[in-house]
């Protein structure tokens, strides 16, 4: 967060050996002298003059004190983030997951789909789910991959492009996928599969069934919507203007 120049203030205390504690912005700072302060204070571009105000001068006594309180400070801080709202293990779950073999990311896949009521099949990682839409059927594939801390879901559309209709194809996906806030559709030039990807990165936090729900079903209305519009331009030799026309008027 930046912080507006004219906010940078500072309680200043000097012991007797010339160094500065400063408090700042809640944070206590250690310097070897008033310069070293000085030089930091410049760097954020803030009034030392202002900072200079509260200054006072520490006996051997009271120096040991805040140093003391400062240590103190630090120490009750490190504890309050550990275990407070951010969970530092989350941080390097992906190592965990890589060293312990952990399947966190598709057990949270796997327990949604059961308790939404969805049939799945496994292989590793890897889910599949048959899927039925207003126009049409189609296999979706869930994804772990554990070590990255992702999750990627997949609509494969039913029909692969023929190789002489790649361009239109390829017009018509683009044309989709400009507007589109959430995922994009994707072609493979080897064998013209046609496929619409959601996914998302949980390093530092957690999978939940919530999430999974947003990117599952945002995934399935949107192959369901554009489903007709790849088929036309396939089957029905629809331009892919005309095909992106019916499908999103």
């Amino acid at each position: 967060m930046l912080i507006p120049e004219d906010t940078y203030l500072a309680d200043i205390a000097v012991t007797p050996d010339g160094q500065a504690l400063a408090i700042l912005h809640e944070q206590i700072l250690v310097f070897s002298n008033l310069e070293t302060l000085g030089s930091f204070i410049d760097g954020l571009k803030a009034k030392k003059d202002a900072c200079f105000f509260n200054m006072s001068p520490l006996d051997d006594q009271t120096a040991k004190e805040a140093a003391t309180g400062a240590i103190n400070f630090m120490e009750q801080g490190a504890k309050e983030l550990s275990s407070g709202g951010i969970n530092i293990q989350n941080e390097t779950i992906g190592e965990a997951a890589k060293e312990e073999g952990m399947t966190i990311i598709t057990d949270t896949i796997k327990d949604f789909f059961s308790e939404d009521g969805w049939q799945f099949s496994q292989q590793d990682s890897l889910l599949q789910v048959p899927i039925s839409g207003t126009n049409g059927k189609w296999l979706c594939l869930a994804q772990a991959l554990e070590e990255r801390q992702q999750f990627v879901f997949y609509s494969i559309c039913p029909v692969n492009a023929p190789e002489p209709k790649y361009r239109e194809v390829s017009e018509f996906l683009t044309r989709a996928n400009y507007g589109i806030t959430i995922g994009n559709f994707e072609m493979n030039f080897e064998n013209g599969e046609i496929r619409y990807k959601t996914s998302i990165d949980v390093e530092g936090d957690r999978l939940v069934s919530s999430l999974v729900k947003q990117l599952v079903y945002q995934n399935m209305s949107t192959m369901d919507n554009y489903l007709p519009g790849i088929l036309n331009v396939l089957y029905a030799d629809a331009s892919p203007c005309q095909a992106i026309a019916q499908v999103e008027d």
